[in-house]
């Protein structure tokens, strides 16, 4: 028994260390091998408040037009299909439940649906919109520094004229974010200068 519990000590330290190894490697390798992606920012809702040490990211390009015949349901897991648009961001080409056999996707949740309006006739259409809540929407940088970060942030969205975007590196359905650029500038560079006025 004596030994039995030794053996199990060691297996629970060494996962210890092999897990977080694992998930750091995991993200590095999205972030040296990853094809880039840069995701257009949108503004939030201002009661969702800034959190610790990350940004809370949302994105232009999180809702996808289908068939109303296809439904999914709250939270389902899907594949999105990406491509670029002529600016270089990125587009959902097509949202799928099976792995696409080709081309750059991630893995990402289905939200809320809501049908898809004919302006001119004001009628609904056969098609509706499905929200892609996508799994790279936190941007972590240090608690110090993440408040001006996040200020930069909102004022960047709320200025029309400012072009915001995350860097996201994706490979085999995973995805990392590189950097956020407010209107052609790093974000961590305008917090450094920030902090150096202090």
């Amino acid at each position: 028994m004596r030994y039995y519990l030794i053996g199990l000590l060691i297996v629970m330290v060494i996962a210890q260390w092999v897990v977080p190894a694992t998930m750091i490697f995991e993200q590095e390798s999205i972030l040296t091998e990853g094809a880039t992606y840069k995701f257009k920012t949108a503004p939030f809702d201002p009661s969702d408040p800034f959190r610790g040490s990350y940004l809370t990211l949302r994105f232009a390009e999180a809702r996808h037009e289908i068939d109303s015949s296809l439904t999914f349901k709250d939270k389902d897991n899907v594949f999105v299909n990406l491509t670029r648009d002529e600016s270089g961001f990125a587009v959902i080409k097509n949202i799928s439940t099976t792995r696409p056999d080709d081309g750059d996707y991630v893995v990402a949740q289905t939200g809320y649906e809501s049908p898809v309006w004919d302006r001119e006739r004001d009628v609904k259409t056969n098609k509706k919109e499905v929200a892609i809540i996508f799994p790279f929407n936190r941007f972590y940088l240090e608690e110090s520094k993440a408040k001006d970060a996040d200020r930069a942030y909102q004022d960047s969205n709320r200025d029309s004229t400012q072009v915001s975007y995350a860097i996201v590196k994706v490979r085999k359905g995973k995805s990392a974010i590189e950097d956020v650029i407010l209107n052609g500038e790093s974000v961590r560079k305008i917090v450094a200068r920030e902090n150096e006025k202090y």
